[in-house]
């Protein structure tokens, strides 16, 4: 249902009015009422009424003060009451954004007609609306389609393979989605950019400034190749930033995981807790680790674990599941194997070696 307020400082026409309309035979529900439009504003905001009916003249707030204050936090259809010689309230109410006005004093069929128009428009909107609704959802569902392509192409640092991949994407938009709905495509790529921008910790304001510059190839959003353009450009920015960091930030986030390796190996080293903690992508982080460390990074964590073990051995009083979770390995059995593959030797071997020494 519809709802609606009416707003009017004569008690006698509100009464009347609720009276000779059948609210609900035209599809709208009276929710409220008010004498005044400072009273009115409390109605409102409880009620958040779809259509307010208001007089023009009214004590303390008047029905243009309402409605200019109503519009700032409610879209709300505003109905004006108005007498003969109101002209310039009027126009002005018009001018303010009312849906229609009506003259005192009111007809059954006129309110009746002009509450049936309003109706209309209202559920005309709502239609449009659920299906730009609908329509951002599915250009959503589009671009996540590709979002892994990106970040491959990203990672890798290859422009030309982002722009196949932009071009590709743009190829499944009709003109209609592209001409109605250009904004929307824009944000959500620029949502992705930040998801991008997160994974590989390049910050987030490459993206911010890019869309706030004039530098831009087409800053009015009309037609599906600027914005294509735009977010070739954009992504081409986070490839360059990428390139300029390899040989400084990633040297920092290798050698601070090497140190917390070496601090604390129990806890969970996963390539998950990897990006997690630092925000990059776990297949881009291996490659950085490999590229400072000359080892991959799984590697590095059990070779760490197994020299761990050895000193803990040294101990002579440990027993071997015990080793095993004081550097980080629940699965005793697991630790073993690994151990072995490690030294040679299983860990009840290598403690008879060192007794005997």
């Amino acid at each position: 249902m519809i709802k609606t307020v009416i707003v009017d400082d004569e008690d006698i026409f509100r009464r009347s009015l609720k009276s000779i309309i059948d609210w609900n035979d035209l599809g709208l529900c009276l929710v409220g009422e008010a004498a005044d439009g400072r009273q009115a504003l409390t109605v409102i905001s409880q009620t958040q009424p779809d259509i307010v009916i208001s007089d023009i003249k009214m004590p303390i707030m008047d029905g243009l003060c309402l409605m200019k204050e109503v519009h700032q936090i409610l879209p709300a259809k505003f109905i004006i009451l108005s007498g003969y010689q109101d002209h310039e309230l009027i126009r002005t109410a018009i001018q303010f954004g009312a849906f229609d006005y009506i003259l005192k004093p009111v007809r059954n069929d006129e309110i009746i007609g002009v509450l049936l128009r309003a109706v209309d428009r209202i559920r005309s909107e709502r239609a449009y609306a659920q299906q730009e609704i609908s329509e951002v959802w599915d250009i959503r569902e589009l671009i996540s389609k590709y979002e892994s392509l990106f970040i491959h192409f990203i990672e890798i640092r290859d422009i030309d393979g982002t722009n196949q991949t932009v071009s590709a994407c743009f190829q499944n938009f009709s003109p209609e989605t592209l001409e109605r709905n250009s904004r929307a495509i824009e944000r959500e790529f620029i949502y992705l950019a930040y998801k991008i921008c997160d994974t590989f910790k390049v910050n987030r304001s490459i993206v911010t400034d890019y869309y706030t510059t004039a530098d831009r190839p087409d800053a009015s959003f009309q037609g599906h190749v600027p914005v294509a353009d735009d977010v070739c450009k954009l992504f081409e920015l986070i490839i360059k930033d990428l390139a300029y960091q390899k040989n400084t930030g990633r040297k920092d986030i290798v050698q601070d995981v090497i140190e917390v390796i070496n601090e604390d190996c129990s806890q969970n080293l996963s390539l998950e807790w990897v990006a997690q903690t630092y925000y990059i992508n776990p297949s881009y982080f291996c490659q950085m680790f490999k590229s400072v460390t000359n080892d991959t990074f799984m590697n590095y964590v059990i070779r760490c674990r197994i020299d761990k073990a050895k000193e803990l051995m040294q101990i002579g009083n440990l027993k071997i599941y015990q080793i095993a979770h004081m550097v980080g390995y629940t699965d005793e059995k697991h630790f073993s194997q690994l151990f072995k593959k490690h030294t040679g030797m299983t860990p009840s071997d290598y403690q008879k070696r060192i007794a005997s020494t």
